[in-house]
């Protein structure tokens, strides 16, 4: 659910109110597409430039949290696929 350039995330969370309990969440500076087959690892590698320490990105997800609190989501995973300096991204 992305929360960049007109995303309707907000509406997609609300018109599933009360069923989703877990989040995954993970952050972008860039929207990046690929033009492989999502099937082979080899096109997802361009994505890893893209990535973000959550909060640090383009996706506004403090607005994304508060929205799926409202909602019903109750945990939320952090998913840091990149992390030079781990200690830092813990905080």
């Amino acid at each position: 659910m992305d929360s960049r350039r007109g995303s309707r995330y907000y509406q997609r969370l609300s018109n599933h109110q009360d069923r989703y309990h877990l989040m995954h969440l993970k952050d972008i500076n860039e929207v990046v597409r690929f033009e492989k087959n999502s099937e082979d690892v080899r096109g997802w590698f361009s994505l890893f430039q893209a990535i973000a320490p959550c909060g640090c990105g383009d996706l506004n997800l403090k607005e994304i949290i508060k929205t799926a609190q409202k909602v019903g989501v109750k945990h939320f995973f952090v998913e840091q696929d990149i992390a030079p300096q781990s200690s830092i991204s813990l905080k």
